[in-house]
């Protein structure tokens, strides 16, 4: 039995690509706020892209590029932090959407993705290897 989720946040830092075996697997962590900003708690999941659909989207997950991605659940961590426990997810996305750049909140009212696009979103569909 597998668990699919709808992950919505920002790329924490930008993405990074690792060889495994023959392929390679682009790696990028995606924090989800969650509450609200008077009681809001941050939970991060780290996602795993694989192949040529993960080499296709590097360049565009960047740090502050706000993403929803469609994955399966992998790992589920548990751990105490700072503020007390936390939890954290490990996914292997399915799809991706781009929201938005991290260009688009310092161009208030003028932003575009990184397809020059203003106000589109742009979404991905993986297949082939690694699924």
């Amino acid at each position: 039995m597998s668990m699919t989720v709808v992950v919505e946040g920002r790329v924490g830092a930008d993405a990074e690509t690792k060889s495994v075996g023959d392929g390679s697997v682009v790696e990028v962590r995606v924090a989800c706020n969650i509450g609200r900003r008077d009681n809001e708690n941050t939970t991060w999941v780290r996602v795993s892209i694989w192949g040529r659909y993960g080499e296709s989207l590097r360049p565009y997950l960047i740090k502050g590029t706000k993403v929803v991605v469609q994955a399966q659940v992998t790992k589920l961590n548990a751990f105490d932090g700072r503020n007390g426990p936390q939890v954290g997810m490990d996914v292997k996305a399915h799809q991706i959407s781009i929201m938005s750049d991290r260009t688009e909140n310092k161009n208030q009212g003028n932003s575009a993705n990184a397809w020059g696009e203003g106000g589109n979103s742009q979404s991905y569909t993986g297949g082939g290897g690694g699924w």
